[in-house]
């Protein structure tokens, strides 16, 4: 029952040198060099599912206790890592100043695991910076069509 996911950190610029582990060409993250345009907070509003119709969909739906980790249910299987940062990306807190972006420490970055295979296929966990940025982005992406379903979100359980 082992489960392989991918996790990723997005940043506004990539760097190819790597101080821990060798990467092989199979590596799901080496193919994370294209550029990801983030989706639209307008596009995805316009695209949720009513509220009516989402708690007929999931009745027992709740949000969970705040924390900074959003768990990410119902993805499509063809979703991947960077439609995972094409959504969450613009909730991420802007550096300090506008040159300091490639300086960011990574706790002030978004971290992204999934989406997950196996057992925990169609999931994702979404890790903020902090509280508040998670819960701008449940409340906006939750119930957002994305790839004929809706997402549903919660929050994870704080570790």
């Amino acid at each position: 029952s082992s489960s392989s996911s991918a996790s990723i950190s997005s940043s506004s610029t990539s760097t190819s040198t790597s101080s821990s582990s060798s990467s092989s060409s199979s590596d799901p993250i080496a193919s994370l060099s294209k550029v990801i345009i983030p989706t639209p907070h307008d596009f995805i509003t316009a695209n949720r599912l009513p509220i009516d119709e989402f708690k007929r969909l999931y009745p027992q739906y709740e949000a969970g206790v705040p924390s900074k980790t959003l768990f990410i249910k119902n993805l499509d299987a063809t979703t991947t890592p960077e439609d995972l940062v094409s959504i969450f990306m613009t909730f991420e807190s802007p550096a300090k100043s506008s040159d300091d972006t490639s300086t960011r420490q990574s706790s002030e970055r978004i971290q992204y695991k999934g989406p997950l295979t196996g057992r925990m296929k169609g999931q994702a966990f979404v890790t903020f910076p902090n509280q508040e940025g998670a819960t701008a982005a449940l409340e906006l992406v939750n119930s957002f069509m994305w790839k004929g379903k809706p997402l549903v979100i919660m929050y994870g359980k704080a570790k």
